[in-house]
């Protein structure tokens, strides 16, 4: 009898292990958010909360607004209804009538069904679990919203609301099936406890959210943490909660395949802050030694993040500080703070994050007081930059190989200056037009036979990078690897002189037709004239957009991402000289032009201005030149202006090109200014002897002094430059002649290797 009694006494828990800064709390804000859910009688509040998991990306049959399938909301106040955003069409309705369903065995054996409409081809929209999913993100707010009033109040009638929302999730959660949930795929609903499907990634099978990174219910957890000692629930109920909700959830998280993602952070945090929570050590532990291995395995030696867009970057490097926060252990381990070094790089003057590969252009961090020049040897990126704050100019030439979020983009510059980003790289989108921002048409590089370039593993090599001069900067890259089998040659070398101007010049050998391309601020709708007449060229036949970003692999067809550009107008100048380009924002390119030139101006979609709404991705363009050329081998070679009306007079020499009576001489492996001063010299090689922290010998009389760049050359093409750190990320067996890499993306290499350095 004792012990029965002792199970209705109220549970009283240590005080919250996480809890949030009182004096932050909006007081007034909270009231008006709860009020709907306190004008609901507690039963009625149980009654509404989900029994059976929803889908979140359910999208809008009516109409093209918004994108990736998130148009349709949800208000209290209209509980068993749906409604669209953009359209305004109501669920459920007449027109979409969800007149089929799946049934499935649920992880209790329970039969539970999912009604559906289907359209003419067979894609299935599921609005009922539409609305459980939207029902299910607002009560989990709604209830560490009341967890939250409180703490500020101290008025447990909000705890004990907050409690009985906790006790019908852990009530029913346990019921939830396993589906695959994503955008523009079929949704699939799984029978079972622990179901596997060979053709859905593990993370992708989840039930309280999309995907298995995000099945924590965190704001439920923050409302338990801040609630157990309210004195509002009994201990079989606090049990109940823990274990059917909280564990439940932590074991299925736990249990899964380590997958070392940018997400990877994100589920270790919610592991750790369950384990402090309910006091079960391996939820706590296990995240550390995963941490640890990542760290290791998923940076390069440079310390850029693998996948080397930097709003990935951001994302990963403050999710391992989160996760090492709420463990109670150091934050800044050197590691990250080589990541950190890395990381601060990748900024515009304004603040904006570089929009290279999948980077969000809406991404700030803070303005530079000063743009300097730099080298991420490893990732592959360099910047040639400098001036005060007021006049600072970036270059960027980027060389990566595309392990995750990567674009189609291998020697494409961005050029910063004036305040603007105006020659640009779109960056990130969830929009329809998601293909055509990785497209390479889309990019400031070279177009090989309209195909698109390989986007894995496809990296390219680093020729020489040289900023110690007061007046000339320089960097030049190859990236044959971006067009396996068909590029003999393809090589970027960027000169700059006294921060007037860009030399460009790009040499393409392979295939029969280059299109070399530069486009315009993204920011604001722009055009780009060319001098002499000019005539329209006819939109592409037949060619249709992309109906949703699902639609990736339409860019592999050859040709088809250039349906993108539009509005264009061709020139053929009939004789070799030097053109100026008329770019957006008064920018002017004086591009070196041969007879039998197919010059454009045109526009293609800037998709930024359209934020996340696809109907109106045709009201925001960016203009764009291209200059075609054929017949396999081609130096496109253009003097860009830093500073406007900086160039008057261009010319080609027979060793490269004078600009305003400055000879810039481009050799095979040297770079020459000699009114400036400048030369850069030939380089020194010599065979690899020995490798450790403090960097290389060589077997040679002349060793590379400390903070040279070394470029270590292996027979099998890979080149990895160096400057002083990183060493120590290396091996070298010279007795088996085997080179190991131990940092990302770990690599072997069996076979001589040259040491490089000027």
């Amino acid at each position: 009898m004792r012990s029965a009694l002792l199970t209705l006494l109220p549970y009283v828990a240590s005080a919250a292990v996480f809890p949030p800064h009182l004096d932050r709390i909006d007081l007034p804000r909270l009231i008006a958010e709860t009020a709907p859910v306190r004008a609901m009688s507690e039963a009625e509040l149980r009654k509404l909360v989900p029994r059976q998991s929803g889908l979140f990306y359910v999208g809008c049959p009516n109409c093209n607004g918004g994108n990736q399938e998130r148009q349709l909301a949800w208000s209290p106040d209209r509980p068993a209804e749906l409604y669209c955003r953009y359209c305004n069409h109501r669920y459920p309705s007449a027109k979409y009538p969800m007149d089929k369903s799946v049934e499935v065995q649920n992880p209790r054996g329970e039969t539970q069904k999912y009604p559906y409409w289907e359209n003419a081809s067979g894609y299935r929209y599921f609005f009922a679990a539409k609305r459980d999913d939207l029902i299910r993100e607002y009560l989990a707010t709604q209830t560490r919203n009341l967890a939250l009033l409180y703490l500020k109040t101290s008025d447990r009638s909000y705890a004990q609301r907050a409690a009985s929302l906790l006790t019908e999730f852990a009530a029913v959660f346990p019921g939830w099936t396993y589906h695959y949930d994503y955008p523009f795929q079929q949704k699939r609903i799984f029978s079972g406890a622990k179901p596997s499907d060979p053709a859905v990634q593990p993370m992708r099978m989840a039930r309280w959210t999309w995907w298995v990174y995000n099945d924590m219910p965190e704001p439920l957890l923050e409302a338990w943490d801040w609630i157990r000692d309210a004195g509002v629930i009994d201990r079989a109920s606090a049990e109940r909660i823990e274990r059917d909700l909280f564990r439940n959830a932590a074991d299925e998280m736990i249990s899964g395949p380590e997958t070392n993602s940018n997400m990877s952070p994100r589920l270790w945090r919610s592991l750790v802050k369950v384990g402090r929570i309910t006091g079960e050590r391996r939820y706590i532990d296990e995240p550390l030694v995963r941490l640890k291995k990542f760290i290791e395995d998923k940076f390069y030696y440079d310390g850029s993040w693998s996948e080397g867009a930097p709003s990935y970057a951001a994302q990963t490097i403050g999710g391992l500080r989160a996760v090492l926060r709420d463990r109670g252990v150091d934050t800044n381990p050197p590691e990250l703070q080589r990541a950190d070094r890395a990381f601060a790089k990748l900024h515009f003057p304004d603040g904006r994050r570089v929009t290279v590969h999948d980077t969000w252009w809406t991404d700030h961090d803070t303005p530079l007081p000063e743009s300097r020049p730099f080298l991420l040897p490893a990732l592959g990126h360099a910047a040639l930059a400098g001036a005060a704050p007021a006049h600072q100019w970036q270059a960027h030439l980027t060389w990566a190989g595309g392990y995750g979020h990567q674009h189609a983009d291998r020697l494409s510059i961005i050029l910063w200056a004036r305040g603007r980003e105006l020659l640009s790289d779109l960056g990130y989108s969830h929009t329809r037009y998601r293909p055509w921002t990785l497209a390479t048409v889309a990019h400031n590089t070279v177009v090989i036979d309209e195909l698109n370039q390989e986007m894995k593993e496809a990296d390219g090599a680093l020729r020489f990078f040289d900023a110690s001069h007061p007046r000339v900067q320089v960097v030049s890259a190859d990236g044959d690897r971006a067009y396996p089998g068909v590029a003999k040659r393809y090589r970027r070398t960027l000169v700059t002189v006294d921060a007037k101007y860009l030399v460009d010049q790009f040499e393409v050998e392979g295939g029969t037709t280059h299109d070399y391309f530069l486009h315009g601020d993204a920011d604001r709708n722009g055009d780009v004239t060319l001098p002499g007449a000019s005539q329209p060229v006819p939109e592409q036949q037949g060619w249709t957009p992309t109906e949703n970003e699902g639609e990736i692999n339409r860019i592999r067809e050859q040709g088809y991402a250039y349906g993108f550009l539009q509005s264009q107008r061709e020139m053929r100048p009939g004789k070799t000289g030097f053109l100026t380009i008329g770019m957006p924002e008064h920018l002017r390119i004086h591009f070196l032009a041969e007879p039998d030139d197919r010059l454009y101006a045109g526009k293609n979609p800037a998709v930024r201005g359209a934020r996340d709404d696809d109907s109106k991705l045709g009201d925001f363009m960016r203009g764009f030149f291209r200059a075609r050329r054929q017949g396999g081998r081609s130096v496109f070679l253009s003097v860009i202006e830093l500073t406007p009306g900086a160039v008057k007079k261009v010319e080609r020499t027979r060793t490269g090109v004078r600009v305003d009576g400055t000879d810039i001489i481009i050799n095979e492996n040297s770079i020459r200014v000699p009114s400036a001063g400048y030369s850069l010299a030939e380089p020194h090689r010599a065979p690899l002897q020995s490798i450790g922290a403090d960097g290389i010998t060589v077997d040679a009389a002349r060793q590379p002094a400390k903070g040279t760049l070394v470029k270590l050359i292996t027979s099998d093409g890979w080149v990895y430059p160096l400057i002083d750190d990183g060493f120590d990320a290396f091996s070298w067996d010279s007795a088996a002649k085997t080179l190991r890499l131990t940092r990302f993306p770990t690599r072997s290499h069996t076979g001589d290797v040259t040491a490089e350095w000027r």
